[in-house]
């Protein structure tokens, strides 16, 4: 729209403009009256001036629009039609810091540096503020955490909403005074509570600069446990409520407190259309290593971007903290005197024993010679003499005194400096935006926006360490249970948003509008819990053990609410007659539930007397075959298709205790072929004897006897001890396990015949200082002693598994027997209880003969990317530690091993061949960081791994070899979607009949998306007013980056060409197409075309506003 008006302004000015001259023109030629002809022409050309000025102030005016939505990925190599060629090209070689390559270079040695500790003395060189003043932008902000020691609700009753009312009223009082503020939840909360003038005076404040939404999202989300989906995810919510509410586009991001930082974060942020982005918890080696360099401000790259495509402007605050005494300069001992709060009534004071002075006309020049001199210093970490010197810290400005404490001292420092011209200084209150508009302006700009030489950076920042050996590695796992309990949810919501998003498109054809309110209100809901916990101390485990259950019960709540969605959804597609969906007679109910939030989900037993009918959701775009559990009331099952023909079926026995199988619960499993976001049904039917019906299996009991044959029909045996292997087998696999401790000891792709060592064991850590977020052990790990263990071995005719009790695990190891991706690796199934321990930190190792050269290895950031690992001796054990939200691999040559992973944990490699992971942390003391309380409100935990084997099948390039990324294979990308996004099982009540509903429904064409396409979102838009959802969907797009050296098979589906046509995908008629940065908070115009062609680039993210017919 924006466009249009500067086009018509522009064309409506040319022509006046040349009609003006014309009539100059003629007014110029002789003439009688001169006087009077001088004096139209004076008029004339000052309306031609002021003409000028009226397009240069539009196109001002409209200038940042179009410059800020640099959100586009552009494509900047050629992609040969299956995408292969892209793992194989150069890539994070172009940047000039390479953190791979730093972490070799920096000694870690950690000396005294004096008033700053962890750098050096810094000495500001005559001269240095000739050329250009010092320019100083202090910036006041509140650090609002959403739970830690309180919970979200009880910090908005005591400080949050009274800290954005007293920062509104103090800005009110002086237009000098600015503001920023990050948290949207705590503003949502607030925004419901204020008065309409409170309301106004906010929005007043940020539309004219004072005050500052910076990030926008609905927390400050952590970075290492986090996967991509929930961290888009709660950045859209946080977006839409500012632009429904308040109207504003956050154009920079802040982010101080999490503990590390991937560019992940970064590429979202550009792909949002952010500027610029500023961090704060950086390893404190790499801080003093880059300072040195002035390097603290980088253009930070994705290792897989071939040009500048993806770089976004990064600034890393120098010192320790975000608080006070760390950001004015390098001692805090005298910056901690600028923190007014600290005057006496202030109720917090100064470590270093110096307190503030509040400011006069007497003390005045010695206290602004003192500020003013940290200031300098602090700019000779950087390349410009723009300084920016953040004013807050946790929960700042509650106290009504604060704002008038902080400005008033600061506004006498600034009148002092300012009138000074000998200082050579200029300092004001300032916004984030303004310190970096400030920064550009000093640098200039290069063609793409970026300031001139400034270098690039490519990496991460993991793990983070903020002094001595302290790293932040513990936090990987801690609370391991909310950790899976979080991707449940995120599982669940997402498949609760796209089968909203395609039933209401029924709902409103059929004119249901019961589905479309009722449902929408649990989806914000539920947005709104999982975007809570992605807070950089819920998803972390970081909090106090009374916040975490509050964590709990709103995501407990909101599955429980996303199932209801899903069958809701499933019942309204799924049925003949739409006009019968209000009606009860058809009811689903879900598969499995959980009694509160601390308990494990629980399969229902599905009571079968004659035949009942069970419905299936695939909420991934890509066809799916695997295997599907369904706990049944008797073993006499068959199992029928949509059709009426019989699938193959295995039924097993569910156990009480170690002895007794129960008499009335049984797993039936049976393959299932579902097209992509499709569901399907079959019809479960009672037999009259097990001999027609699905095939029992086979249990073996190891180290434990118990009455054979116990249960008619199934095979029941004891088993002894001894030297050969336990194999399971499948058309792609060949598993050993110990016969005395069922232990994984060897595993083999069939597709080479060679077999690799894979030792299978659990150890764990000791410890005596570990906490939530450090691990701090005291040596390496010891192994935990399994001796004669009870354990069995089941076999039948479509999946072979181990169930193994050992000292705090339930250890379960699954090898499927399909045609599909579920058979392509081993499962492996743990819950574990660490109750009964005492400072250990349980872990599981695998050990194989892979020569992983360098002890390298790759982990996965935020489940979007792989970043290269490299063990070092130089480092202590702990340091070694990496977050792996998704997937861990290790190479050599030949072959590739992935642990797959359905939740966050912590994973090294401290050995060659082997890979471990972090399972649980039962730790009796605090670490020191704030939280105050040690990790004792464990769980019985589950966890879902899967364990792929993959043989190179390609030669790998010298370049590949190099590079400091990797590519899943699109089996590895496979895998990792359906362990992360399993099939939904629903049941219809015994009065359901098959001839009410349809055989099957997908909204997709051709049954699939292509392989290397996978659909992030489909999210139905939120309207203005009370939660009500428009008719527009928003469509996350995310085309995988492949590595083509592994095969393809058991895929159903195919890559993508280099480009596709979106209308094609679906069997939904696109009326409204319209592409937008990632959170919608810029737009492309509409396509109209009848053929939309997408050009979808590796790696890339793309959003569409989609209206569906």
């Amino acid at each position: 729209m924006k466009r249009r008006v500067f086009l018509f302004s522009a064309s409506v000015f040319v022509v006046i403009f040349f009609t003006m001259h014309m009539v100059v023109d003629q007014m110029a030629q002789p003439n009688t009256n001169d006087a009077v002809q001088a004096q139209k022409l004076v008029k004339l050309n000052k309306e031609i001036d002021q003409l000028k000025n009226s397009l240069s102030k539009t196109q001002k005016a409209l200038a940042p629009e179009n410059n800020n939505i640099n959100y586009k990925a552009n494509a900047v190599i050629s992609v040969d039609s299956t995408g292969c060629s892209f793992a194989q090209s150069e890539s994070g070689l172009s940047a000039d810091i390479k953190m791979l390559d730093i972490y070799k270079i920096i000694p870690f040695d950690n000396p005294d540096g004096g008033a700053w500790k962890q750098g050096w003395n810094i000495n500001v060189p005559a001269g240095a503020f000739d050329n250009e003043i010092l320019q100083v932008f202090v910036i006041p902000h509140s650090h609002n955490d959403p739970g830690w020691i309180k919970t979200f609700q009880r910090y908005y009753l005591d400080q949050s909403k009274h800290i954005i009312s007293n920062v509104v009223a103090s800005l009110e009082s002086n237009p000098n005074r600015k503001f920023i503020w990050a948290e949207i939840s705590f503003l949502s909360l607030w925004w419901d509570d204020a008065s309409a003038a409170q309301r106004s005076s906010f929005k007043k404040l940020v539309k004219n600069g004072q005050l500052e939404i910076v990030t926008g999202g609905w927390v400050m989300n952590d970075e290492a446990n986090t996967n991509y989906y929930a961290m888009i995810d709660q950045m859209i919510e946080g977006h839409e409520w500012v632009r429904l509410n308040v109207g504003v586009k956050p154009r920079v991001s802040w982010s101080i407190d999490p503990f590390g930082y991937t560019p992940t974060m970064a590429y979202l942020l550009k792909r949002m259309g952010m500027e610029a982005m500023l961090i704060q918890r950086v390893h404190y080696s790499v801080k003093k290593y880059l300072a040195q360099k002035k390097q603290l401000e980088f253009m930070w790259r994705q290792n897989w971007d071939r040009g500048t495509n993806t770089d976004i402007l990064c600034h890393v605050m120098p010192f320790y903290s975000y608080d006070i005494p760390h950001t004015c300069g390098p001692d805090p001992a005298v910056c901690c005197q600028f923190d007014f709060q600290r005057l006496p009534g202030g109720g917090i004071f100064c470590p270093w024993n110096i307190p503030p002075q509040p400011i006069s006309h007497v003390n005045v020049q010695k206290r602004a010679f003192m500020l003013l001199e940290q200031y300098r210093k602090k700019a000779q970490l950087f390349r410009t003499n723009v300084v920016i010197a953040p004013l807050g810290d946790d929960f700042r400005y509650a106290d009504p005194q604060e704002p008038i404490r902080q400005f008033t001292n600061y506004e006498k420092l600034f009148e002092y400096m300012n009138s000074k011209p000998e200082l050579k200084v200029k300092i004001q209150f300032g916004t984030l935006s303004d310190y970096f508009n400030a920064l550009l302006k000093s640098t200039g700009k290069n063609d793409d926006g970026s300031p001139k030489g400034y270098p690039k950076l490519g990496g991460d920042f993991m793990t983070y360490a903020d002094r001595d050996q302290h790293y932040w590695s513990g936090y990987f796992t801690s609370r391991p249970f909310y950790k899976n309990l979080d991707r449940v949810l995120e599982t669940k919501h997402r498949a609760g948003e796209i089968a909203y998003s395609i039933a209401s498109r029924v709902a409103a054809r059929e004119k249901i509008s019961s589905f479309t309110t009722n449902q929408f209100n649990l989806l914000v809901k539920s947005r709104r819990n999982l975007g809570l916990f992605q807070h950089h101390d819920g998803v972390t485990g970081t909090a106090k053990d009374h916040v975490v259950v509050d964590y709990g019960n709103r995501m407990v709540e909101s599955v429980r609410d996303m199932q209801s969605v899903i069958a809701s959804a499933a019942k309204l597609l799924m049925i003949k007659d739409k006009e019968s969906y209000a009606s009860s007679d058809i009811h689903f109910d879900v598969d499995e539930s959980r009694a509160t939030h601390d308990s494990l989900a629980k399969k229902q037993v599905l009571s079968v007397t004659s035949s009942r009918i069970v419905v299936f959701y695939n909420s991934l775009a890509q066809k799916r075959e695997e295997l599907v559990s369904v706990h049944v009331s008797t073993p006499n099952i068959k199992v029928l298709d949509s059709s009426g023909k019989t699938i193959t079926c295995q039924i097993n026995l569910q156990w009480k205790d170690n002895n007794f199988p129960h008499e009335n619960e049984f797993e039936v499993l049976f393959p299932i072929e579902i097209a992509g976001l499709g569901f399907t049904r079959v019809t479960l039917q009672k037999t009259d004897s097990s001999s027609d019906g699905c095939k029992p299996s086979k249990t073996s009991i190891y180290n434990h006897k118990v009455k054979e044959n116990l249960m008619k029909g199934f095979d029941v045996r004891n088993a002894e001890c001894g030297k050969d292997y336990i194999t399971m087998e499948n058309t792609f696999l060949i598993a050993d396990f110990d016969r005395c401790t069922g232990l994984l000891q060897n595993i083999a792709d069939k597709s080479s015949g060679i077999k690799r060592s894979a030792e299978l064991r659990f150890l764990h850590y000791t410890t005596v200082s570990s906490g939530a977020y450090l691990f701090l052990p005291t040596g390496i790990a010891k192994e935990v002693h399994i001796r004669n263990p009870f354990f069995r071995h089941i076999s039948g005719v479509l999946r072979d598994e181990i169930q193994a009790h050992y000292p705090n695990v339930y250890h379960n190891v699954k090898l499927a027997s399909t045609n599909g991706i579920d058979s392509r690796s081993l499962h492996i199934n743990n819950i574990v209880d660490v109750r009964d321990m005492n400072n250990r930190e349980l872990i599981m190792r695998i050990s194989t003969n892979i020569r992983n050269a360098n002890r390298e290895y790759f982990t996965d950031l935020n489940g979007f990317q792989m970043q290269r690992r490299r063990t070092l001796d130089k480092l202590p054990l702990q340091a070694n530690y990496y977050p792996m939200p998704s997937m861990a691999f290790l190479q050599d040559a030949r072959l590739r091993m992935t642990l797959h992973s359905m939740q966050a944990s912590g994973v090294a490699s401290l050995t060659q061949g082997a890979l471990e992971v972090m399972l649980d942390r039962r730790l009796g003391q605090d670490d020191n960081r704030g939280l105050g309380q040690g990790v004792h409100d464990n769980k019985r935990t589950p966890y879902h791994f899967a364990l792929l084997l993959e043989n190179m099948t390609k030669k790998q390039t010298s370049i590949k070899a190099k590079i400091p990324i990797a590519y899943p294979s699109l089996v590895g990308h496979s895998v990792s979607q359906t362990i992360n996004h399993p099939i939904n099982i629903m049941f219809g009540d015994e009065k359901l009949n098959d001839d009410k509903l349809l055989k099957s429904y997908s909204p997709i064409r051709s049954d699939s998306f292509p392989c290397d396409l996978h659909l992030v979102t489909a999210r139905s838009i939120q309207g203005e007013g009370e939660p009500k959802a428009t008719d527009e969907t928003a469509v996350v797009l995310h085309r995988y980056g492949y590595d083509c050296g592994y095969g393809m098979t058991p895929l159903l589906c195919t890559p993508m060409g280099s480009k596709i046509n979106f209308r094609n995908l679906w069997n939904l008629d696109v009326t409204k197409f319209k592409e937008t940065s990632l959170t919608m908070m810029h737009e492309e115009n509409e396509k109209s075309e009848e053929s939309i062609d997408l050009i979808l680039q590796p790696m890339e993210l793309y959003t569409y506003k989609v209206k569906f017919n």
